[in-house]
């Protein structure tokens, strides 16, 4: 395809993603129509279709893109030369926020029920492709000494869903003390799941609540 075509078929994707996900957020997912994402971009239904066969189609585009950006960062923090694993587990941790990254706004939307599907879908993708590069990073701090666990790849994957699930507004809201002491024993319960030294992961505690 000339390079030409192929900009502006990528625009156009962009341009129905974007307008997606802002109807999304708005609207909630299971209220928003293909029409009315048409409606915003301006565009006719066989275009659509040439680049999706459904709502459902463009929703998983919406939370690959998502996801795609902290995934992105993740493998170039895994990838670094010279740094020993802990550090590029604190950093990976800051970098797989999505509360603090440009599509932070996005979060408190997702905690609305319309948004359910999403956030779902959100959290699972994240942690799907998030999680290996994590268990890499373990192995790392394995043959370093600093973790111990038979299990990097499912080690990850428990702290990863149960992080995300016990602090997630959606589904928890906690008074302040009990956030605290929620937090406390993240920390801990991650130094025992990957075999850490005590007060390793205390950064967590500032982590999740940010």
């Amino acid at each position: 395809m000339p390079k030409g075509l192929t900009r502006k078929r990528d625009a156009r994707l962009a341009a129905i993603l974007d307008a997606a996900e802002r109807l999304f957020v708005e609207k909630g997912y299971e209220a928003t129509t293909v029409a009315d994402v048409l409606d915003t971009v301006g565009m006719g239904k066989g275009t659509f279709y040439h680049y999706f066969n459904s709502k459902e189609e463009v929703l998983w585009a919406v939370v690959e893109r998502l996801t795609a950006t902290l995934v992105q960062r993740a493998s170039a923090i895994a990838d670094a030369p010279g740094l020993d694993a802990h550090s590029k587990m604190v950093q990976l941790i800051a970098a797989i926020n999505i509360a603090q990254t440009p599509d932070g706004a996005i979060i408190d939307e997702l905690h609305h029920p319309a948004n359910a599907q999403m956030h779902r879908q959100t959290l699972v993708e994240t942690i799907r492709q998030v999680a290996p590069i994590m268990a890499d990073i373990v192995g790392q701090g394995i043959a370093e000494g600093v973790y111990s666990t038979p299990r990097p790849l499912e080690s990850v994957e428990f702290l990863l869903v149960g992080i995300s699930a016990i602090f997630d507004e959606g589904y928890f809201v906690w008074a302040p003390e009990e956030f605290a002491s929620r937090a406390a024993e993240a920390s801990r319960v991650a130094e025992l799941v990957l075999g850490a030294k005590r007060g390793s992961f205390d950064f967590l505690v500032g982590r999740v609540a940010g």
